[in-house]
């Protein structure tokens, strides 16, 4: 699964982190400057310390159940989910997760299972290089609920502290985890009082112990990525608890598992309105998955690092961090942070796919498929390590090995509906229209809601469509439609596909429908990405449409918005429709703020020469010709690239300054941007066909 799907379960994959050593002075190594360029990575540069007496790194493991009642077997885990949630918010005190545990006694050659005896997860711990473990088990006392545990020592084997607290059954278990929570950290220096501090304890996060019931189940399986599932439980925590917002907050990273990014965004909605019952880590998440502006996630980045000073060895926020810089194509950066989590936790499987998938990026597809091969060494039974590789192989225009790994990732996870998508693409590229019709149904079977299956409709329009099998294609392209009608791209595919077949008729009125659905939304208020985003914009600069209601709406949408993404692509748009009534002057007024735009496209995680750029050239073109050609464009975006980094934005520079040589007539310079961009001049292209792939563009010959 690539880098953008995994980040949505950032959040609940691992709380807390592991990889403190006993040494008198710990240490991180942490890399100065960008990561070298080879396929090795450089980490030892600068370092970090971090006291032991400032921070100490402690497991939690299952607790036991003694009650001869398996109605609460929940408890197992639900107490230590529990205790995460309250010792969580201490600085002094690292949490690392069972599924780290679990993870490194299956290296040792330990059944997974076996962890929860503590003989054997001290020896996994001491490997692991945790400082501490917490065990513990329930009982039936009378009429009472009883909790004992052990805080342990790891190198020694010592029992630190033994604490136990009782209570009149379930109904007072959260004061009972409370009272539990501060008995332990008696035996941490200075971590008492900040417990004391502690303005969010389990009582006021939730009082319904069905709740966390659904909401630990719901964790539970997204570690183990299973969405469709933890979107289940999460729903009944919040049916319980309809002030929950911890399980409001998770599921608000599953839009695409709950039907659409709208529902993701009610869901965020709900933990803003109740954000005084979350802990702090959980509102330092609440804030990083509501800055859905460009600008919002860059400036979370220094606080991120900000709060790394205080508690360097957080994995879980460094897989944050690293997240959003490879989002942001800083790849050096980026790397630089997977190995510094790769430093703290070796088992980190996660670390390990997105290393691969940013070599890959990158070019360097021989780093990216060792580090995919380390990956699923860690997780030989998981689906995910097959599908990523699959992915890169993919990348690689090695599609026959790649079809092998998608096709084991199905086998361990049938329901794995990428798997299915890739293999649906790898089967059209080699010609076999059978097997890619056979995974497009099995990804349709198994897509958990009308968002995604309008998706795999388009993308089995375009099958049909290759194959020659027109009239199924233009009907998978209107099940599209159908399903999903906020989707521009739909639109727009489906009156391509009719005027393909001669229907012209029927291909204005899709792209009637879909423009008054759009003017609708604009009337009302709606700031749906889906329907404001690139993909309506693509749709209204290239549909049949009348070009001047497309632009009094589109000067609608712009009085209405502020200084968003939406907005500039709007004011962009508004200059190329300009340009082609022949208001250039109107169309010069919109260009003024084009270097603003640039700025913002710079942060978007897409990059390269896709498709919306050629409206750009198409402006250059259709502006008329004065006495000399007036770089001012191509220099802002030459400027933002240099400023933002972004080697792919200079050569689009370079590549939109070659275009006003070429209409100017300055032959020797349009030569030399070529030469230099390391690229014949247009014209000097031949291409020779039919190529065996059928695209022919993904692969060397």
């Amino acid at each position: 699964m690539n880098h953008f799907r995994v980040c949505m379960v950032w959040s609940v994959m691992a709380l807390f982190i592991a990889g403190c050593s006993m040494d008198k002075d710990r240490k991180i190594k942490l890399a100065s400057g960008e990561a070298q360029q080879e396929t090795g990575v450089r980490t030892a540069a600068s370092v970090l310390q971090v006291s032991p007496e400032e921070q100490r790194s402690i497991a939690i493991l299952n607790f036991e159940n003694k009650t001869g009642d398996a109605s609460l077997d929940w408890l197992r885990r639900g107490l230590a989910d529990m205790l995460v949630a309250e010792l969580g918010q201490s600085p002094y005190l690292n949490i690392v997760p069972m599924n780290r545990l679990s993870d490194v006694a299956q290296r040792l050659g330990k059944e997974t299972g076996d962890v929860g005896d503590v003989a054997v997860a001290q020896v996994v711990a001491r490997d692991a290089q945790v400082e501490m473990i917490l065990s513990g088990r329930f009982y039936r006392d009378g009429t009472d609920l009883r909790i004992d545990s052990d805080l342990r020592d790891v190198g020694t084997g010592q029992i630190l502290r033994r604490a136990t607290v009782r209570g009149p059954g379930l109904e007072r278990i959260f004061a009972m985890v409370d009272e539990l929570s501060e008995e332990l950290r008696t035996n941490l220096r200075g971590d008492l009082a900040v417990a004391q501090l502690a303005d969010v304890h389990l009582l006021d996060m939730t009082q319904s112990v069905e709740a966390f019931r659904c909401y630990s189940e719901g964790l539970d399986n997204l570690e183990k990525l299973q969405f469709a599932e933890a979107v289940s439980c999460l729903r009944e925590a919040i049916g319980y608890d309809s002030t929950f917002a911890a399980a409001y907050l998770r599921l608000s990273g599953l839009g695409s598992w709950l039907g659409g990014s709208e529902v993701g965004r009610h869901a965020l909605r709900q933990a803003r309105r109740h954000a005084d019952k979350l802990s702090a880590p959980d509102r330092i998440r609440l804030r990083l998955f509501e800055a859905t502006g460009i600008e919002d996630r860059v400036q979370l980045i220094p606080d991120m690092e900000e709060l790394l000073q205080f508690s360097p060895y957080d994995i879980d926020t460094r897989m944050q961090l690293a997240g959003l810089l490879f989002g942001m194509q800083k790849f050096g950066r980026a790397i630089e942070e997977y190995q510094i989590i790769l430093d703290l936790d070796p088992e980190r499987k996660l670390a390990y796919n997105q290393l691969g998938y940013l070599f890959a990026r990158r070019g360097d597809f021989t780093t990216a498929l060792k580090y995919l091969e380390k990956y699923q060494q860690l997780a030989p039974d998981e689906h995910n390590p097959y599908d990523s590789m699959g992915e890169v192989l993919m990348w690689s225009g090695r599609l026959e090995e790649a079809a092998e790994y998608l096709k084991t990732a199905l086998t361990k996870m049938p329901s794995f509906y990428q798997s299915a998508m890739k293999l649906t693409e790898i089967y059209s590229e080699l010609g076999d229209f059978e097997q890619a019709l056979a995974y497009s149904k099995k990804a349709m079977a198994a897509a958990p809601n009308d968002h995604l299956k309008s998706i795999f409709y388009g993308q089995r329009a375009y099958l049909y469509w290759r194959f020659g099998r027109t009239k199924q294609a233009v009907q998978a392209a209107n099940r599209a439609l159908e399903t999903y009608p906020d989707m521009a791209g739909h639109a727009l595919r489906a009156g391509i596909l009719f005027k393909a077949i001669g229907d012209t008729a029927a291909a204005r009125h899709v792209y009637r429908s879909y423009f008054d659905r759009y003017k609708k939304a604009i009337a009302s208020g709606r700031s749906d990405y889906q329907l404001m985003g690139s993909g309506a914009m693509a749709f209204l600069l290239e549909a049949d449409l009348p070009r001047l209601e497309v632009i009094q709406t589109l000067e609608e949408f712009a009085k209405t918005q502020g200084p968003t993404l939406e907005r500039q692509l709007c004011v962009a748009s508004l200059g190329t429709l300009y340009m082609r009534v022949g208001e250039y002057q109107k169309a010069k007024q919109f260009q003024q703020g084009i270097g603003e735009f640039f700025s913002l496209i710079a942060k978007l995680p897409a990059g390269g020469r896709g498709a919306g750029w050629k409206h750009l050239v198409e402006a250059i073109h259709l502006e008329p010709k004065g006495d000399s050609p007036d770089y001012t464009i191509p220099n802002q975006l030459l400027e933002v690239a240099q400023t933002a980094g972004r080697k792919d934005f200079e050569y689009i520079a370079r590549l939109v300054r070659a275009q006003y040589h070429g209409k100017y007539g300055r032959g020797d310079e349009l030569a030399a941007e070529y030469r230099d961009l390391g690229s014949p001049v247009e014209d000097d292209w031949m291409i020779i066909g039919p190529f065996k792939n059928r695209s022919g563009f993904l692969r060397t010959f």
